[in-house]
């Protein structure tokens, strides 16, 4: 494919020629011409590390998903077990 360049909403540019393992790694110009390294040291890294810890709280929600799933489907087995063996009808979900 063709490389294209996209503004986005916020006004950076984007290209299909960068590509980068972690998408939050990959150097972002406005299109105004301010570069990242154009901020202070301090901003820069303040910025990374909420990036960083945004990136614990995605992987933490996930595992808490997972958790939540897994025992809604095991308290679903254990409703069966329990309905069954108290020989009611089961119910239609």
């Amino acid at each position: 494919p063709a490389p294209f360049t996209a503004t986005t909403p916020q006004g950076y540019v984007e290209t299909s020629e960068d590509t980068y393992d972690d998408p939050y790694m990959a150097p972002v110009h406005h299109a105004r011409g301010t570069h990242p390294s154009d901020l202070p040291d301090t901003l820069a890294s303040t910025l990374q590390h909420i990036v960083g810890q945004l990136d614990v709280l995605t992987q933490t929600m996930s595992l808490l998903e997972e958790r939540l799933t897994m025992n809604e489907d095991k308290m679903k087995k254990m409703e069966d077990r329990v309905v069954q063996a108290l020989g009611f009808p089961e119910r239609k979900t």
